[in-house]
Formats: C-alpha cells, structure tokens, sequence
C-alpha cells in the first residue's frame, strides 16, 4: 500500500509549479544535487541544527518570549566561519556546566568554549554604558560574543580615555579587557 501525502492546495500548486519550473530550466525531471550553485551543504546542515541548539537552549532556560533568564555560567553564543556553534561558559571544567543538557538537539552539535565572563555580567556592562551614550558620543554599544567583550562604537576614537574613566570609577569590577572601542561615522538609533 503506498503513502499518500496530503498537501494544503496552496502549498501542492506552489509545489508542483516549482517542480515544474525547475524541469524546464534544468532540461529534464530528474535531479543530480552537484551543488553548482556553490553552496556548502555540511555548512548548511551544521548552521540549521545550531538553530535549532539555540531555540531548545533558550526554551531550557525558561524563555517566555520576552525574557530569558540565562544561567550565571552562560557566557553567550556565536557561530564560526564553518557553521559550527560555539557556547561559551565560565566553568573551565565541563562537568561543573550548569545548563549542560542532555537534548540531543544539543548536545550533538554545540562546542563548549570556555569564556572569562558570563553574558549576565556583559550585558549590565552594557546596559551601564547605555546610560552615557549621550555623554561620550558613543554611537553603538553591543556584545562581541567570539571575543567576550563589549564593543563601544565611538563618534570620536579620543573620547575613549574618557569612557575608561568613567568605567574605572563608577563601575565596580571593571576590567579594561572587558570592552573595545570602534570608530563609527555616524550614531545608531534603535
């Protein structure tokens, strides 16, 4: 007995208007995948079940659509050139992650990086600097995850003395490896 599959009328027209455009453009109705269109499929395959990583990730961390409470040891997240998605953390020690997860949507495909601060601690960074933007011309403010810092786009590269300054005396645990400063041409408004 064969599988009958039942397709909403849209999406079957859709499909078969495809498959036929797809026939004629490619001079028959059989298909070789030979990727000349110079895609990387592993690529492709490693970046979507990142994806899919992150959105299990964030469900775990009891996200709700509008907050997420990341765990103290969660330092962020980011994908390499190659697609591969790295998970940074500030345990050395990958027994002693907190939000280690057993799901196989993501323990099959996350690297584990260690990072020397969590994501909780570059984000009120962050959110501390953006009470100052107006004072320092600073154009643009947001986390670097592959390099674990906050970078600070400046109008005026000199205005960056300043900027540490008021880091060192207002913000208490403050390392100057913890920002990099940006020349930016103009100030970004979200």
């Amino acid at each position: 007995m064969s599988k009958k599959w039942l397709l909403p009328g849209g999406l079957s027209a859709f499909l078969s208007v495809t498959l036929l455009f797809f026939g004629i453009t490619h001079g028959s109705s059989s298909y070789s995948p030979d990727n000349s269109s110079g895609v990387d499929i592993e690529k492709a395959e490693r970046y979507d079940a990142g994806l899919k990583a992150i959105r299990a990730l964030l469900e775990e961390f009891g996200e709700d659509g509008e907050n997420i409470n990341f765990p103290d040891d969660y330092g962020d997240k980011y994908f390499d050139e190659e697609g591969y998605l790295y998970i940074l953390t500030t345990q050395e020690n990958l027994d002693d992650i907190s939000f280690l997860s057993d799901n196989p949507l993501i323990k099959d495909c996350v690297i584990y990086k260690y990072a020397p601060r969590s994501y909780n601690e570059l984000k009120r960074l962050q959110d501390f600097l953006g009470i100052y933007m107006s004072n320092f011309n600073i154009s643009t403010i947001g986390t670097m995850p592959s390099q674990n810092v906050i970078e600070v786009g400046l109008l005026d590269l000199q205005d960056k003395e300043a900027v540490l300054d008021l880091l060192r005396n207002k913000y208490e645990g403050f390392d100057e490896s913890m920002v990099t400063f940006v020349q930016k041409d103009k100030m970004v408004l979200i």
